[in-house]
């Protein structure tokens, strides 16, 4: 029954019905947070990104066949959307510890009259 449907839902998310789209995250919802949370334990914005995963599926205005598919594509962004934001970290933790060893100044002419 439950099956049937999400496949009811998924073919109104086709049709962009909003609701459908309310019904799908609800469902969907903890499997989505469970990927995130599991590749960024840390992140305090995770049900951001869970929430931005379902948006980014609706606006792209695809449309699915099986309920299989809607929530593969759903994971699958959530994942690419982790995979972008763990990149972006590891390049701001490499410039923090390289600001770090530096020593800036307000006043750059007076550091080099030293």
């Amino acid at each position: 029954m439950t099956h049937n449907l999400v496949a009811h839902y998924v073919a109104l998310h086709n049709l962009r019905d909003e609701k459908a789209l309310n019904y799908l995250i609800a469902h969907f919802y903890e499997q989505v947070a469970g990927k995130v949370h599991s590749m960024l334990p840390d992140y305090p914005y995770a049900d951001t990104i869970v929430h931005d995963s379902f948006m980014k599926v609706w606006h792209s205005g695809r449309s699915f066949d099986n309920p299989n598919h809607y929530i593969t594509y759903v994971k699958r962004t959530a994942h690419n959307m982790c995979v972008n934001l763990a990149e972006k970290w590891d390049i701001e933790k490499k410039h923090q510890k390289e600001y770090k060893r530096f020593k800036f100044s307000e006043n750059p002419e007076t550091d080099s009259a030293m």
